[in-house]
């Protein structure tokens, strides 16, 4: 991998894609509880529909004008956010400081990003001034936030032009500007399953795809992808941007990249751009942004490229081979895990070492027999498909692994036993030491299992069981920590 591709994910090539689920801690409803609720709304000013006097319909023109400006009321209502529910979003400050500019691409209508702009000083663009200025996208600012379905603040007046006025109350949907004209809340909607857009949101779309073509990373939130036109977007973008790797983040992330990312047609049987490109983490962005931990996962992500670069490297001068090539994918299989970049691990064990799902039982891993690489992939690769929903894969790491723990367990009962025996000898001065000395050294010479020598040395049983716990439970529970949700807490337990 060449240093531009490296330079990608350092340098400001990434962009933030704000589904719904971005929005829900600040208050505002996914869109599941939106429909729920605008239903609900429906129901509520059906009276609108009928004339008190005939109780017959009225006009369908009149009746329609009604609706719409009722649930545009309602999505205004639910939208507004107030700057005390934007606390969760304060780390996205890192990533100004560190890629000075932030560009946001959001398919919300909400304040979240302004609200979270103004309390923290920094200085943003959404395209307006007063009026609608795509060249402002071209500018210095902290903040970029392009929202492609519109927004709250937007408007459309009756003469065709764009305004941005921030009005907070709901009965501001239709309002009236002091040149004389009308204007309407600039928001879309679905219409017989197609979208219609207005000028700057057509402008908005072709940015996010020049974006996509030219980033190193994506970082999608609390989106599902059920528009097919974005989803075609990302796929365009990935098949002419190589490099392009994507962080989905969402409660049911692996389940959205296998039905709607993995594969193009929706029989699945033809793979996009996007196979193996995505890193699904199973969880809110109130836990992902927490402690930075996204943020320190770009890092994870460009010690990955630059790892398997060196590796290669020493592959091309001195073959696969050499101890420093080893430790390098070692490296790389390592921080793929920690991030989550399931598929990126398994792609570099398959490729570099020859290991796939298939022959993983008859596998040694890794060539230099590191037990505590041994555990941390079986184990990671199985709680990262776990989480993922892709329990079939995870049974097979879990499976393999508990054969691991047993054979360890099993073999390191041995080794002590002999030792005790050989103590026992030496301190009574009888004979057979030779025989001892010989079996401990042939479980120190061809144990794939447990490289003794340095590991544990002369420790006891009890403080070998804790080194082979720690590395192992220290692990899980951090995996626990970041991926579990109360209602799955037991899904670990099948396995």
């Amino acid at each position: 991998m060449e240093n531009r591709e490296i330079e990608k994910v350092e340098n400001n090539k990434i962009l933030f894609f704000l589904g719904a689920g971005a929005s829900v801690t600040a208050g505002v409803p996914d869109t599941e509880s939106f429909i729920y609720g605008m239903n609900n709304k429906e129901l509520e000013i059906l009276p609108d529909f009928y004339d008190e006097n005939t109780l017959k319909f009225k006009e369908k023109e009149e009746s329609l004008k009604s609706l719409e400006k009722e649930l545009r009321g309602f999505i205004r209502e639910k939208t507004i956010v107030s700057k005390d529910k934007i606390d969760y979003i304060a780390p996205l400050k890192e990533f100004i400081d560190k890629y000075k500019t932030l560009d946001i691409f959001s398919v919300n209508y909400d304040t979240c990003i302004e609200q979270f702009c103004k309390e923290y000083s920094l200085r943003y663009t959404d395209g307006f001034e007063l009026y609608w200025h795509p060249e402002l996208f071209d500018g210095d600012y902290d903040v970029k936030l392009h929202k492609i379905h519109g927004s709250v603040m937007w408007y459309l007046t009756d003469r065709g032009t764009y305004v941005k006025i921030p009005i907070a109350s709901k009965e501001k949907d239709e309002i009236k500007l002091i040149t004389g004209e009308t204007a309407k809340t600039l928001m879309v909607y679905p219409r017989g399953g197609k979208w219609e857009y207005a000028e700057p949101l057509l402008e908005l779309i072709r940015r996010l795809h020049d974006g996509l073509e030219n980033a190193g990373v994506c970082i999608i939130i609390g989106y599902s992808f059920r528009d097919d036109y974005i989803r075609r977007i990302f796929f365009e973008a990935a098949q002419k941007n190589k490099d392009l790797t994507i962080f989905l983040i969402s409660p049911h992330a692996g389940k959205i990249y296998d039905d709607k990312l993995k594969f193009i047609d929706k029989d699945k049987i033809r793979p996009s751009s996007l196979e193996g490109r995505v890193i699904c983490w199973n969880y809110p962005m109130e836990i992902v942004l927490k402690d930075y931990y996204l943020y320190r996962s770009l890092r994870k992500l460009s010690d990955i490229l630059k790892g398997l670069e060196v590796a290669h490297e020493f592959k091309r001068e001195r073959g696969s081979k050499v101890g420093a090539f080893q430790h390098g994918v070692q490296e790389v299989v390592s921080n793929c895990i920690e991030i989550g970049y399931t598929s990126m691990a398994e792609k570099v064990l398959e490729k570099e070492l020859g290991i796939t799902v298939n022959n993983l039982k008859e596998s040694a891993l890794f060539v230099d027999k590191k037990p505590i690489d041994k555990l941390r992939v079986l184990c990671g690769l199985g709680v990262n498909h776990l989480y993922s929903g892709r329990y079939d894969k995870a049974k097979i790491y879990f499976e393999v692994l508990k054969e691991v723990l047993e054979q360890s367990l099993e073999v390191g009962n041995e080794y002590f036993e002999l030792n005790r025996q050989l103590t026992d000898l030496v301190k009574n001065g009888k004979e057979g030491r030779a025989e001892i000395e010989q079996k401990i050294e042939k479980i120190r010479r061809n144990n794939e299992v447990l490289p003794f020598y340095g590991w544990f040395g002369n420790h006891s049983d009890l403080n070998w069981t804790r080194r082979l716990e720690y590395s192992f439970i220290v692990f899980l529970n951090k995996e626990i920590t970041l991926r579990s949700r109360k209602d799955e807490d037991n899904i670990l337990l099948k396995y």
